[in-house]
């Protein structure tokens, strides 16, 4: 009874892993795929997926009153390394900025684009930087990091199923994921709250948004070599930082 319990409270972490992952890439291509067949396109998939996931994630808080322990606290600041991290991961949105032509949304849609950025920074990072990497607690440090990370760039494997991106942007994307997964979690554990990692995503996700890439294939490029830097760079600062 005891090695079936053990066996459990092992595979438990991964088992949520996989359940939550399959759950979003069905839900998100489903979504997907009913908004392309109604001619929905743009971000409006994004945003009939994003609105009942925001819903769902706040009323499943609440109700277990779990905001706290998923992440939603104060940044300890004075933490070893926080402040340096916190300064070094605003080179991800500044490389979205720096590889634009500029701003093409009107006033009201910068407003619309800020809520979106909103909306899916805090699902995406209380799934995977709050409920998941909790979950890992119990494990060496890096095996949440990078179980949760893994997770993250599948569930985003549903852009895969979009007609509207190529197999070159979809793959841009999961590989990109996975890196800024290891950049949040880390964000997450060195600061000690998951302020920080919402507010990076939604950062960059709204400079995604609003702004015009000179050329989509530069700026996938430039995205996925600054965060695969920065994400080894952030683990080395962690580790010296114990």
């Amino acid at each position: 009874m005891s090695t079936t319990s053990s066996l459990v409270q092992k595979t438990r972490p991964y088992l949520a892993l996989l359940l939550t992952t399959a759950g979003l890439v069905v839900f998100l291509g489903a979504v997907g795929t009913v908004s392309y067949l109604l001619g929905f396109t743009g971000y409006l998939p994004l945003v009939a997926a994003f609105i009942p996931l925001a819903a769902a994630t706040a009323i499943g808080l609440t109700m277990r009153r779990s905001w706290r322990v998923t992440g939603f606290r104060r940044i300890e600041t004075r933490r070893p390394g926080a402040a340096t991290a916190m300064v070094l991961v605003a080179a991800l949105p500044i490389a979205v900025i720096v590889s634009s032509n500029g701003v093409d949304a009107p006033g009201v849609g910068i407003l619309a684009f800020a809520g979106l950025a909103i909306l899916v920074g805090f699902v995406e990072e209380s799934i995977f930087r709050g409920i998941l990497l909790r979950l890992f607690s119990a494990r060496a440090p890096w095996v949440g990091v990078v179980a949760t990370s893994v997770g993250f760039a599948v569930a985003h494997s549903a852009a895969a199923l979009s007609p509207e991106q190529s197999i070159t942007e979809s793959l841009a994307t999961i590989v990109f994921a996975f890196f800024f997964g290891v950049i949040a979690c880390t964000l997450v554990r060195m600061t000690g709250s998951i302020w920080p990692a919402i507010a990076l995503h939604v950062a960059f996700d709204f400079s995604g948004f609003v702004l015009v890439p000179r050329s989509a294939e530069v700026t996938d490029l430039v995205s996925v070599a600054v965060a695969a830097v920065l994400a080894v760079v952030l683990v080395l600062v962690a580790r010296r930082h114990g």
